[in-house]
C-alpha cells in the first residue's frame, strides 16, 4: 500500500496490491486509489473488522492517524476475527508512505 502524504495528514490511497485486500476482506469492496487512511479506518469500525481497543473510537482513530503520518516503527494490530496484523511502514524519499 502506498499513501500519498501531506504534513497536516495521511493523504489517499495511491497504489495497493491484492494482498492488501485480502488482508482486510472486511473492507475490500471499499479500497481503492483514492480512499484516505482515515475513511478505512472509520469503515473498518463501522463494519466490526476492527476495534478500539480503549473504546474510544475517535481517541484511537486520531492515535492511529498520528503513528500513520509519523511512521517509526512496526506495530501489531488485531482484527475482529482474531487474526493479528504486523504493520511496517515507512516515508520515502519523495514524502509518500508505503507500508
Amino acid at each position: 500500500m502506498v499513501w500519498a502524504s501531506n504534513k497536516a495528514r495521511p493523504g489517499p490511497v495511491s497504489l495497493f496490491n491484492s494482498r492488501f485486500k485480502e488482508l482486510h476482506p472486511g473492507i475490500a469492496d471499499i479500497i481503492r486509489v483514492g480512499i484516505t487512511f482515515e475513511q478505512m479506518l472509520r469503515e473498518s469500525l463501522a463494519r466490526g473488522t476492527v476495534r478500539a481497543p480503549s473504546g474510544d473510537t475517535e481517541q484511537w482513530i486520531e492515535q492511529s492517524l498520528r503513528e500513520h503520518h509519523n511512521p517509526d516503527r512496526p506495530f501489531d494490530i488485531r482484527l475482529a476475527d482474531g487474526r493479528w496484523l504486523r504493520v511496517d511502514e515507512r516515508r520515502m524519499a519523495d514524502g509518500r508512505i508505503v507500508g
